[in-house]
């Protein structure tokens, strides 16, 4: 019995696959997966069963749209000839643009679908297949309505989480794989105004120019092993993606979360909320990032931020994921 993982996308659509792949080859349930050689993929993805080339179109010129339609069918085209010949029996997919060759070969094929949503409101594509979907897995409620078979089952968590063990102590500045270069200024305007120590995690693309201007910031560019740098933090600033914001309050970190302003939908806003109105974050809306720290600093002297946890304690998704997936595909 063989599944198809489609690990497209960025580490917030490829990640929280990676888990779920683990333990079915563990129970003995054979995965492919498709990807494509290309920024985080190509590092977060070993040894892919097929390789296909695909970029989203959104906001291209009308003759780029036009030939990335005409590669999306030839993908499909791709993707259903692979599907029979290593007799696939389901697909499971994030909401990645990436996603839909998959999606629509599955479909073509009557097998089925499942979609995994980290965020509260779901993406696009999620939301145009959903009522196809044999199930769709998401991390936490949903803000809105999505047809189909919604299932709350959390987010399936690499083993470093599970085993973490906290000692508290400095101030840890997350700006993710890609990064984000307002959070690393927020992290310099930081830099010698609060009584403890600040580790940044900057991004590829930023971390030479951040390390040349730290003064007291421990920078560093990248890390697939956040939870080596988690167990000591006392407080994370973050961005409100939908698997960092998961993994914290997992592991009951305090977060100040910084929504970016221009994510689709406003779903950024939207995970924050969730976590603030569970008393496990405090959101800080972004603006100038002077003003910012100054309000951040205000927040670490009065230690208001101490007392963030999650009222109900977050768990690892990968079984309830795989007990439904073997369920609804009749594995046996």
């Amino acid at each position: 019995m063989n599944l198809l993982f489609v690990l497209i996308g960025t580490g917030g659509h490829i990640i929280p696959l990676l888990p779920l792949i683990s333990g079915l080859k563990h129970e003995g349930i054979g995965v492919r997966t498709v990807t494509r050689l290309v920024g985080v993929e190509r590092h977060l993805v070993a040894n892919p069963d097929l390789v296909v080339n695909l970029a989203s179109f959104s906001g291209k010129p009308l003759m780029i749209k036009i030939r990335s339609l005409v590669t999306i069918l030839i993908t499909t085209i791709r993707i259903t000839t692979f599907i029979r010949k290593h007799n696939i029996k389901g697909v499971v997919a994030s909401g990645a643009f990436g996603s839909v060759p998959a999606i629509l070969a599955a479909i073509y094929l009557r097998i089925p679908f499942f979609l995994i949503e980290l965020n509260r409101i779901p993406g696009r594509v999620v939301r145009l297949t959903s009522r196809r979907a044999k199930a769709i897995f998401v991390a936490v409620p949903l803000d809105v309505e999505l047809k189909g078979k919604v299932i709350v089952t959390g987010v399936p968590l690499r083993s470093g989480f599970l085993d973490l063990k906290r000692e508290g102590g400095y101030v840890l500045v997350m700006g993710g794989s890609q990064g984000a270069t307002f959070l690393n200024q927020l992290a310099l305007h930081l830099d010698g105004k609060v009584d403890r120590d600040i580790l940044l995690i900057c991004g590829d693309r930023d971390y030479e120019w951040v390390r040349r201007q730290a003064r007291d910031v421990e920078v560093i560019s990248f890390t697939d092993r956040p939870w080596d740098y988690l167990a000591g933090a006392d407080l994370v600033i973050a961005r409100a993606g939908g698997l960092s914001t998961y993994e914290l309050a997992y592991c009951r970190v305090p977060m100040i979360l910084i929504p970016f302003p221009y994510a689709t939908d406003q779903h950024q806003l939207a995970n924050g909320q969730y976590y603030a109105e569970q008393n496990a974050a405090i959101i800080v809306k972004q603006g100038d990032p002077e003003d910012i720290a100054s309000q951040i600093v205000k927040i670490i002297r009065e230690g208001s931020y101490r007392s963030l946890a999650m009222r109900t304690p977050l768990g690892d998704g990968r079984e309830r994921i795989i007990k439904e997936v073997k369920r609804l595909c009749s594995v046996r």
